[in-house]
């Protein structure tokens, strides 16, 4: 971990910062200013290590705070167990599979060379259910505070601000090389040849990589294009240049999976009915969740995608082939153990006789698969598979009772972005903030538009357009 003091100032700063906001803004967008804010501008890579807490990083800090700030400032508490019985499955599923994955994995692992990898007690299990606690928090804020449409839009227009003012230290980077993290905290995140590509750099910033860079700006152009469709004629204009900016800013990123999701999901933003966007997010979140079992009887198209890969470049097939030579090897490992996984320690990864580690865990999926098993799995990726499958189904709804165009719209649209979010976690690890909050965003709205329905007497929806930052 690096040593930096500034980087430590800033994280102990945001903890006060987050009281700040929630007194003085309205709790929604005090939220997302410390969630979205804290993740791109506060440093990677380091943490407050204390006992009893999980590490206090650029995630964990903004989410604590503002659970936090939200039940002693506003008197509103987030509990983790209100958003229905699938939803409490899953996180039971997460919470009781850490306890289960120290359970089964008491025995000392020797590896050869003479490394011998520590059995897990108890003690590890309730680490394992700590560590989990923060993004968890943040899923819990989302369905407590994004309650509505109106509620909805104003997270997209929060998005798609903050990646618009994150463009500059973006266009900085892209034209003198990643650098603001070593200029600002002292050291770098990462290793530097993986900035560069395509010839020339990709933006990184605060980031843990360029391709998380590259994915929230993604997700930013998404949102700016669904906002687009939504807005009213004297908005769109802005909006519509927010969209080609951010798409700039996508290509700059040098990201070629970014720049497949922009060609194939933007247009379907723009242009599809809601039905086929609620299909086509249903689709790809239940392949996703179903990906070990695809992958497992061969039925992903791993050769096609190699060709494909190769055609743009040489090194892009490489680097995807070694990834599918990875995951297959941890596969076959963690089938020695697949209900809870191997658990923390490195167990999770196969070793060479001489006890060096052989294998690479670049995907979200196998991580979670690896070290937590299919229970694990199951609840962490089905809290985000029923957030989508929700919102398509609030989107039928609003559909069948005659609604106008704009929710079924914007809930299609939102639980697309999630769903493209899923996608990205099978080759990178790129489960964000973001990622917890578009969750709970949509369970939350998808569960108070169906309450809604229930009763039909209830207070119209605010016709008014939500208040966003762009």
């Amino acid at each position: 971990m690096p040593s930096s003091p500034v980087a430590f100032l800033a994280l102990a700063l945001w903890f006060p910062l987050t009281f700040v906001l929630f007194a003085r803004m309205a709790p929604l967008r005090a939220l997302l200013v410390s969630v979205l804010g804290g993740y791109l501008l506060l440093p990677p890579l380091v943490a407050f290590d204390l006992p009893l807490l999980p590490a206090l990083d650029k995630l964990a800090i903004p989410a604590i705070a503002s659970y936090l700030a939200a039940w002693t400032i506003r008197g509103e508490r987030a509990p983790l167990f209100g958003a229905g019985i699938w939803a409490a499955l899953c996180l039971a599923l997460i919470i009781g599979g850490a306890i289960g994955t120290a359970l089964t994995n008491g025995d000392a692992r020797f590896v050869g060379g003479g490394v011998v990898l520590p059995g897990l007690s108890l003690r590890d299990g309730l680490s394992m259910v700590i560590n989990i606690l923060p993004p968890l928090l943040i899923w819990a804020l989302g369905v407590r505070y994004v309650r509505s449409p109106r509620d909805l839009r104003e997270l997209l227009g929060v998005l798609v601000a903050a990646m618009l003012l994150y463009a500059l230290p973006m266009l900085i980077e892209v034209r003198m090389s990643p650098q603001l993290n070593v200029w600002v905290y002292g050291y770098f995140q990462h290793q530097f040849d993986q900035m560069v590509r395509f010839g020339g750099y990709r933006p990184i910033v605060f980031l843990e990589h360029g391709i998380w860079v590259a994915l929230l700006t993604y997700m930013a152009a998404h949102a700016a294009a669904l906002l687009t469709r939504l807005a009213a004629p004297e908005r769109r204009r802005r909006l519509l240049a927010a969209l080609l900016a951010l798409l700039v800013m996508v290509v700059l990123c040098r990201t070629l999976a970014a720049w497949i999701y922009a060609l194939l999901f933007v247009p379907l933003v723009l242009a599809a009915p809601s039905w086929l966007i609620g299909r086509v997010a249903v689709v790809m979140a239940v392949a996703v969740f179903c990906y070990p079992l695809l992958r497992l009887y061969g039925l992903v198209p791993i050769d096609w995608m190699l060709e494909m890969a190769g055609k743009v470049s040489a090194d892009r097939a490489s680097s995807l082939q070694y990834r599918f030579d990875n995951e297959w090897v941890l596969l076959e490992h963690v089938q020695l153990r697949p209900l809870f996984g191997w658990g923390e320690w490195n167990r999770n990864h196969v070793f060479d006789l001489d006890g060096s580690i052989l294998t690479v865990t670049d995907g979200e999926w196998i991580m979670v698969m690896s070290s937590r098993g299919v229970v694990g799995f199951a609840g962490r990726f089905g809290l985000l598979v029923l957030a989508v499958l929700r919102a398509a189904q609030a989107a039928r709804r609003a559909v069948n009772q005659g609604a106008s165009g704009q929710a079924p719209l914007l809930f299609a649209g939102t639980a697309l972005m999630l769903a493209v979010n899923m996608v990205d976690l099978v080759p990178n690890a790129t489960m964000t903030p973001l990622t917890w909050l578009l969750a709970g965003a949509l369970l939350g709205t998808a569960q108070s538009a169906g309450e809604l329905a229930e009763e039909p007497a209830a207070t119209p929806e605010d016709p008014r357009p939500a208040r966003t930052l762009i």
